[in-house]
């Protein structure tokens, strides 16, 4: 039968103690010496009672606390209660020590103790307290549940379980663990049916049959021992139910109560919010959660409203950080809440801060490169796997103007304020392998004038998308070359029409001054759709629009057209730029029918597309007389009233100052060229060229959503679109 308890327990910090303090960055006399055991690893110390961080500790030595602070607080120099609950609170082994009782709490105290090997161990005999430890620190079994005998005292390994600190409601009863079989498991801890008891297996056995709980009456005693069943199982008892208190026994690494036997699929992991666990070598946060059953790790108020906590004592601030050139890597299936994860504090990774695994979701975390030293990945997120990686409310702080964030797999960053912090990177992400990422509802405007999306390996199989996100006004949203960014409803001002796409074939960008009258608007703002191509754009591989959707209630036949227009005096041609009309074409099953106004095959020609007289211009400024324009690059809205027509300038002299009269555009054709004034400083305008792309009639079989894209193959080409199709 499997270890059964629902939830663990973890806080490395120092026992509690008492100091006063003036001013920040200063010296703090303890009540206390250091607990034994500590270490510095620059610790957070905090108000307890106000959950305020005071500083981190420099150095302690005796009574003497040395700060480097943040903070100035108690500037009436009273005593306060300094923080810090956890595994080093717990009374460390001493030599000839005791007497104990049974249900007494130890941790190691050798000296040079190895990283990840911190345990708490619970005395299991010594029932009328008379039991001693011997004169040298026994040989710790740190497997869950292993048994130490010391002078006159027995030991069992109890780190992180519930019932040890202080949470009964995830500590099983003995119906409820003998419901999962038959065999009672060394360092089980368990209550009696009635929930008076705490018991402890000391010896693993087959328990007895269902529903033949032992009768514990005659073994109440804190230490005495009851046989369960024929082989047999014994227990041990530890005393009643509420013996302990939150943070009696906690894990002092993350790292400790995930590895195999502790925290199982499914359970709970409350970490102190005052937590603080470093290592000079690398970390792996693993764990035995799946996707139907994740572990869920929680940082929560040292002192909670509640034990176990709930949903008002989530707390963000427990860290894990790395010192030296070391990574973190999490590769466990998991739900994070408020944890800091500080990687490396020197040298150049491959990453630094490694997220990879089926399914992970982080939520008010941290993620943070303390190296200064640049990286072209510090950040892998979903890497190298086809899982799912998810950051909530969760920041991402580079150390280095050089630092890039690689993303892979399918990625999902959310509802995130103030979402990069640090050193803001010249580039924010690039990508390595296949998926799909997701940013939505994140404030990104931290990265200022610089490049959002670049250039990364294999980068055309990876697919991101931004929506309803802030930016800056600088930001550069992607590098040129092998992307695929839509940058949707995102800005940083406040519009509601931004719809950009970013892909090796081209980009698309938002129009509001070449704009067709009665075309598409949002909220009042008439647009289009500037899209430039590239030269890697080809009629077999063009670059496409985003899906324009519009729904149809007909039946009969029908064509849809998007109206377009562009800096040149010959239409285009229908193998140039193209629309395409998905609609339901088969009355018995939605399968998708195509209509297009294209070239029939590879093989054939294009032929140019339809003339149009749709006024545009509704955003173009007016024509002005003796004007000097310059190296305009802009257009005008000029000529006749009917049709409306826009006029860009083909070339210039001087000045390029405009005439007397607009009456030299009246009854201009689409293309033609006129000349502005005369002498040195005349102007060359030409009218641009109206066209309609329309695709060849077609009759749905169920009405429904028609689904078209513009697609564009003529290469180093910029067009304009109308967004608004006409069925």
């Amino acid at each position: 039968m499997a270890l059964l308890d629902n939830a663990w327990y973890v806080n490395a910090m120092m026992g509690t103690a008492n100091g006063s303090w003036t001013t920040a960055n200063s010296t703090i006399t303890m009540l206390t010496s250091p607990p034994a055991g500590w270490t510095n690893n620059s610790q957070t110390v905090w108000d307890i009672t106000l959950g305020l961080a005071i500083g981190t500790v420099s150095s302690w030595s005796g009574t003497t606390l040395t700060l480097t602070g943040n903070a100035t607080h108690n500037s009436s120099g009273s005593t306060d209660q300094l923080g810090f609950s956890g595994y080093y609170s717990v009374t460390p082994w001493v030599t000839l020590g005791g007497p104990y009782t049974c249900g007494a709490l130890i941790r190691q105290a050798a000296a040079g103790l190895a990283v990840g090997n911190e345990r708490v161990f619970v005395c299991y005999n010594s029932t009328a307290g008379a039991g001693v430890s011997g004169v040298s620190e026994p040989t710790w079994v740190i497997t869950r549940g292993g048994l130490v005998t010391d002078g006159t005292v027995k030991w069992a390994e109890a780190t992180g379980i519930a019932a040890l600190n202080g949470d009964v409601t995830n500590t099983p009863t003995w119906t409820q663990y003998r419901t999962l079989g038959a065999t009672a498991t060394l360092g089980q801890v368990i209550q009696n049916n009635a929930k008076t008891l705490l018991l402890l297996c000391t010896v693993g056995g087959t328990m007895a049959a269902l529903g033949s709980e032992p009768s514990w009456s005659a073994y109440t005693a804190t230490g005495a021992t009851t046989n369960d069943g024929t082989t047999p199982a014994v227990w041990v008892t530890l005393g009643a139910y509420n013996k302990y208190s939150i943070w009696n026994s906690p894990h002092a690494r993350l790292t400790n109560c995930l590895t195999a036997t502790w925290a199982a699929a499914g359970n709970s992991v409350f970490v102190s919010g005052i937590h603080g666990e470093t290592q000079a070598t690398a970390i792996t946060i693993a764990g035995a959660g799946t996707r139907a059953a994740p572990i869920n790790i929680y940082s929560v108020k040292n002192t909670p409203g509640s034990v176990p906590p709930g949903p008002t004592d989530e707390m963000a601030g427990a860290t894990i950080s790395t010192t030296g050139a070391n990574s973190i890597t999490a590769t466990g299936i998991y739900y994070v809440y408020g944890v800091i994860f500080n990687a490396s504090t020197s040298g150049t990774l491959y990453p630094h801060l490694f997220l990879n695994s089926t399914w992970q979701t982080f939520e008010a975390c941290s993620l943070t490169k303390s190296s200064t030293s640049a990286s072209n990945y510090w950040l892998a997120l979903s890497y190298y796997n086809p899982g799912k990686t998810t950051l909530i409310n969760t920041t991402i702080n580079p150390g280095n103007v050089g630092d890039i964030a690689r993303l892979g797999g399918n990625f999902v960053w959310k509802n995130t304020p103030n979402a990069i912090g640090g050193t803001i990177p010249a580039l924010l992400f690039n990508s390595f392998g296949s998926g799909f990422g997701f940013i939505n509802g994140v404030d990104l405007s931290g990265l200022g004038s610089n490049t959002f999306y670049g250039l990364g390996q294999y980068a055309p199989s990876y697919a991101l998308t931004v929506l309803d996100c802030k930016t800056s006004a600088g930001m550069v949203f992607a590098q040129s070359g092998d992307l695929l960014l839509d940058v949707i409803r995102s800005d940083s001002s406040g519009t509601n029409y931004q719809q950009q796409r970013y892909w090796y074939q081209g980009t698309l960008i938002p129009e509001t001054t070449i704009v067709r009258k009665g075309g598409a608007q949002v909220t009042g703002t008439g647009i289009s759709w500037n899209i430039a191509t590239t030269a890697n754009s080809q009629w077999l591989f063009p670059f496409e629009s985003p899906l324009i959707a519009i729904q149809n209630s007909s039946t009969s036949p029908m064509t849809a057209t998007i109206y377009g227009i562009w800096k040149t005096a010959a239409l285009p041609n229908n193998d140039q730029i193209w629309v395409e009309a998905e609609y339901l074409g088969n009355g018995s099953y939605p399968l998708g029918s195509f209509a297009t106004s294209t070239k029939a095959n590879n093989l054939a020609s294009g032929s140019p597309v339809s003339a149009d007289t749709s006024a545009w211009g509704a955003g173009a400024a007016a024509y002005q007389t003796s004007h000097a324009y310059g190296a305009f690059t802009g257009v005008i809205l000029a000529g006749n009233a009917s049709p409306q027509q826009l006029w860009f300038m083909a070339s210039h002299s001087g000045t390029g100052t405009s005439g007397g009269s607009s009456t030299i555009f009246n009854g201009q054709a689409d293309g033609a060229q006129v000349t502005d004034n005369s002498g040195a400083n005349h102007i060359v305008w030409q009218a641009m060229t109206r066209f309609a792309l329309t695709t060849a009639s077609f009759t749905p079989a169920l009405a429904g959503q028609v689904n078209i894209k513009v697609k564009a193959a003529l290469a180093t080409t910029t067009f304009y679109v109308d967004p608004q199709p006409v069925l």
